[in-house]
């Protein structure tokens, strides 16, 4: 049955039918998990169909088993954006004395680069493939250099973590100033606060063309925000796939700046989905300048520190979308019959600190990362209840948190969850 199911995926796969081939390779790698065939196709589809690194794992111990046609498909995946992997596998093939199906020169490039060992490098490049923060932030403390640092810089930024990310980039330059890499970080993390004014001191650094894509995506952004567009096309064609094909969120500046009209892009300077940060005095022309080309769903994400200022006006916007915004507006400046939005930090008295990292957080393990740093936060104690599952619920400390000056809606919450035993919101059946 399961060689039937694992050729049955085969067929799919080649018809185009990637979601069907997935179900059978499954099925196919369930009933004989340590099958070459059933792990490389099974891991295959995993990591094509929604990306996960676990398909990519269970693809190489299957490549490596079977060799040939399925090593040359793991070459090119590596090839795109793994360069530890790929130096990896090219020892491997010579090992077994089998032929290289591609050069390594690029991926030797990157490792100079990155100034990590080999082996190093490997478990760098999957945390950062996973964002694993936790990960990456407790080898960077263990053996601290400055591109490890450098893509934590990056990583806090890109989950809107800006006072993080000025904490760590402060401390990169304490311990490497000088290093290009350090001066990368360092500056994209002062980017959120002093923004294009940061010109003159970008300038020295717009000269480099990395051969690591992450430390090319990190100077890219830097280059748009500064009005240096041109730099940053240069170094999107400088990669094959571009680099727009890997980050999607320069897609738009770029083709903005091919077009002529530059963008300033969003994630260098708003945190997404944040009304309770005030934006610096720049990001409000950075922003209008993107107000063509935003939905609804991107204004909401993007747009709330500006409607809760009162900046942003439905005279702003494209005709289709003036009553979405000004229904917004409402909400957010608490117009009768509303009450003012506000998040739950800002109800608590939290500190801007304890609210970004609430907001940053990803997952249960990232959460806990954070709360080391804030070990008495209430908001941060309370989202941690979130994630997790009722029957798991620590009943004594959410009766004493019961006892908390909360808000009225977060305390009634927590006790109809307890006096009913189950989430309050969630269908009956």
């Amino acid at each position: 049955m399961g060689r039937w199911e694992l050729e049955r995926a085969w067929d799919l796969l080649e018809e185009g039918d990637l979601l069907e081939a997935l179900e059978h390779a499954e099925r196919a790698y369930r009933r004989h998990p340590k099958d070459p065939e059933a792990r490389f196709l099974y891991g295959y589809l995993r990591f094509t169909s929604d990306g996960a690194y676990e398909g990519l794992r269970l693809m190489e111990l299957g490549a490596k088993a079977m060799g040939g046609e399925a090593c040359a498909e793991l070459w090119r995946i590596y090839g795109t954006e793994f360069p530890a992997h790929l130096l990896d596998l090219a020892r491997f093939l010579e090992r077994r004395g089998l032929p290289l199906p591609g050069d390594t020169a690029w991926a030797e490039a990157v490792l100079e680069e990155q100034g990590l060992p080999p082996e190093v490098a490997r478990e760098v490049e999957r945390w950062l493939y996973q964002e694993d923060i936790p990960s990456l932030e407790g080898f960077f403390r263990k053996r601290p250099s400055p591109y490890p640092g450098y893509l934590l810089v990056r990583l806090y930024l890109a989950r809107g973590a800006f006072l993080r990310a000025q904490g760590l980039a402060g401390e990169l330059g304490e311990a490497w100033g000088g290093d290009w890499r350090v001066e990368l970080a360092r500056l994209l993390a002062r980017f959120p606060q002093e923004g294009p004014s940061l010109a003159e001191e970008v300038r020295p650094l717009l000269a480099r063309r990395p051969k690591d894509p992450h430390l090319a995506e990190g100077l890219a952004l830097l280059a748009l925000g500064v009005g240096e567009g041109r730099v940053a096309l240069e170094l999107d064609r400088a990669f094959d796939p571009p680099l727009r094909a890997r980050f999607p969120h320069l897609e738009e500046p770029l083709e903005a700046e091919e077009e002529g009209r530059p963008l300033v892009p969003l994630g260098l300077f708003l945190s997404p989905g944040r009304a309770d940060v005030s934006p610096p005095p720049f990001a409000w022309e950075a922003f209008r300048s993107w107000l063509p080309r935003l939905g609804l769903g991107e204004l909401t994400l993007w747009g709330r520190p500006f409607l809760r200022s009162g900046l942003l006006s439905p005279e702003d916007v494209r005709q289709e979308m003036r009553e979405g915004v000004m229904r917004l507006r409402f909400l957010e400046e608490g117009r009768p019959p509303f009450v003012p939005l506000a998040s739950l930090g800002e109800l608590l008295g939290a500190s801007p600190e304890e609210r970004e990292a609430a907001s940053a957080a990803a997952s249960p393990g990232e959460l806990a990362h954070f709360r080391k740093a804030f070990p008495d936060s209430l908001l941060l104690e309370l989202y941690a209840l979130l994630y997790r599952p009722f029957g798991d619920w620590p009943e004594g400390r959410v009766r004493r948190l019961l006892r908390e000056e909360l808000p009225w809606g977060v305390r009634e919450a927590l006790r109809l969850r307890l006096e009913l035993g189950r989430d309050p919101l969630a269908p009956l059946s």
